[in-house]
C-alpha cells in the first residue's frame, strides 16, 4: 500500500463508504456507527471493545460493525504499519437491494451463526477487499457500476457467511419505511483518532 507516513486515506468519492485508513503508532478511537460497516484489516492489529467484550481481529480478518453501535477500536501496528479499510452499508442501497433481489424471497439459511462482531475466515469477504488495493495504491475512483457492484458482492458475502445479519441489514422488512428514510443520508461525524503507547494499547482492556 501507500506510504503509511503520510497516513492518507482514501475515498472513492462516495463520503466515507470505502475508506482506507493507515497508521504507524498505536491509536484509539471511540466511535458511533451511523450505518452497518464492516471493517477489514490489511495488516497490523486490531480490537473491538463493545463496552462488554474485546475481540481481536488480525489481519485478513473482518469485523462486522451494527448500525447505532458505539464501539472502542485500538490499531497496533506490525512493524510499523496497519492498514484497516471501513467499507459503509448506507441505508438507501440496502433498500434498494432488497426490493429488486430479496422482496418475497427467503435467503437460505446456511451460513455459521456468530457471536460479537468477529466474521469467520471467509473466502468471499477476502477477495472482496483484496480487490479493492489497486484503488487504493494508485489513488483511483471506484467507478460507479464497480462501486455498486462492490456493495453487492459485500452483502452477499455478510448474509452468506452470516445469515442472521439480514436481521440487520433488513430490518425495515419487518416494520413500515418512510420514504426519507430511503433518500435521507445523513453526514457521518469524523472518526477521532488518539495516538496512544503500546503498553496503554494492550493493557486497556
Amino acid at each position: 500500500m501507500n506510504n503509511i507516513n503520510e497516513n492518507k486515506s482514501f475515498n472513492s468519492g462516495y463520503t466515507d463508504v470505502f475508506t482506507c485508513m493507515g497508521f504507524n503508532e498505536a491509536e484509539v478511537c471511540v466511535h458511533t456507527f451511523n450505518e452497518h460497516s464492516l471493517l477489514y484489516v490489511y495488516s497490523g492489529h486490531m480490537e473491538v471493545n463493545d463496552g462488554n467484550v474485546t475481540e481481536a481481529v488480525e489481519s485478513g480478518r473482518c469485523a462486522f460493525i451494527h448500525k447505532g453501535e458505539t464501539v472502542r477500536l485500538t490499531v497496533i501496528p506490525a512493524e510499523d504499519e496497519c492498514h484497516v479499510m471501513m467499507m459503509t452499508l448506507p441505508r438507501p442501497f440496502l433498500c434498494e437491494l432488497y426490493h429488486c433481489q430479496f422482496s418475497g424471497h427467503d435467503i437460505p439459511e446456511n451460513g455459521s451463526s456468530i457471536v460479537g462482531h468477529l466474521l469467520p475466515e471467509n473466502a468471499a469477504t477476502t477477495s472482496l477487499f483484496q480487490s479493492l488495493v489497486p484503488f487504493y495504491e494508485f489513488g483511483m475512483e471506484i467507478p460507479q457500476n464497480l462501486y455498486r457492484l462492490k456493495m453487492t458482492e459485500a452483502i452477499l458475502a455478510l448474509l452468506t457467511q452470516f445469515p442472521e445479519s439480514r436481521q440487520w441489514l433488513f430490518d425495515f422488512s419487518e416494520s413500515p419505511l418512510h420514504l426519507l428514510d430511503v433518500v435521507t443520508n445523513p453526514e457521518p461525524a469524523p472518526m477521532k483518532w488518539c495516538k496512544i503507547n503500546l503498553e496503554k494499547a494492550l493493557l486497556c482492556n
